[in-house]
């Protein structure tokens, strides 16, 4: 091997070394902002919807499971959950969960009052997500007999930051090429 080779393949060691260490490092600090990006979303849309859960309470869940299924037909990604107070699925974006009891760490430090809000990176039924919860305020003029909506609960596929963490990660590889040219 010859002189010229041994140095320019130590010049590109101490290239590449800090450089790597940089993008790796890069990539971790663009993963937890996407993270806070995509919280501080849902948690906005959370807020929203458990006012209008909250606004439109009169002892009808009816509002509640039209509000979610024009959710649903709009984003098709969002698994979004309305509860009472002893965590029952009063409407839910899949309807089917309806009656259920949902119970997660989470949902329970919101329902206790614990939490204004909470989330947590976990599975549901095997797929990756986002999940948060946030509570209703307490509406005027509820229906006693009837229970009454405690917390918004809202789940998101890590995919989407996932996509937006590959995006990065290309962005860097195409970087370090050009680099080594």
């Amino acid at each position: 091997m010859s002189l010229r080779l041994k140095y320019m393949l130590l010049a590109n060691l101490f290239i590449l070394l800090p450089v790597g260490v940089h993008l790796v490092l890069d990539t971790r600090a663009v993963r937890e902002s996407i993270l806070e990006d995509r919280l501080e979303a849902l948690r906005c849309l959370g807020a929203v919807l458990a006012d209008q859960v909250s606004a439109s309470v009169d002892g009808d869940v009816g509002p509640m499971r039209e509000l979610l299924a024009r959710v649903a037909r709009r984003d098709t990604d969002l698994d979004i959950i309305v509860l009472d107070q002893r965590a029952r699925v009063l409407a839910s974006t899949s309807p089917q969960r309806v009656g259920q009891v949902w119970r997660e760490e989470q949902i329970n430090r919101v329902l206790s009052g614990e939490s204004e809000f909470s989330w947590a990176l976990m599975e549901h039924e095997g797929l990756p997500v986002v999940d948060l919860t946030v509570p209703v305020p307490a509406a005027s003029g509820h229906a006693g007999g009837q229970a009454r909506p405690a917390a918004v609960h809202i789940a998101e596929p890590q995919e989407i930051m996932r996509r937006a963490t590959s995006a990065t990660l290309l962005r860097h590889g195409v970087f370090v090429v050009v680099l080594l040219l």
